[in-house]
């Protein structure tokens, strides 16, 4: 009885583990994926447009960046452009995080 409630309590932790350092993984991702979107828009305000939308972070994550046009009419609809930042991690497990802010439309012009 008492090996039987040992394994139920070892696989118990074990699965726990498993799940933090998932959450983890997450967790570094997020925080790549946060610098990465604010070193892209403080590039696009220097040049005024992106020059390249998709590449390689350091930390070896693939990023892409796509905008398409604001969804709202009004006068500064054509203005802004919703921008989606994706990072993929293609390491065990694979991970991926999408963000999405908006920004004037010249800076993503070349990401539409």
């Amino acid at each position: 009885m008492i090996a039987v409630g040992l394994v139920l309590i070892s696989q118990g932790i074990s699965g726990g583990l498993k799940a933090l350092s998932k959450l983890q993984q997450y967790d570094r991702l997020l925080r790549e994926g946060q610098s990465m979107l604010a070193a892209l828009e403080v590039e696009a305000q220097h040049v005024q447009t992106l020059a390249r939308c998709e590449g390689t972070s350091d930390e070896g994550s693939h990023w892409t960046l796509m905008a398409e046009p604001v969804s709202v009419t009004g006068i500064l609809a054509e203005a802004l452009h919703t921008v989606r930042l994706t990072l993929n991690r293609t390491d065990s497990p694979p991970l991926r995080v999408k963000f999405n802010t908006i920004w004037p439309a010249s800076w993503a012009q070349a990401c539409s």
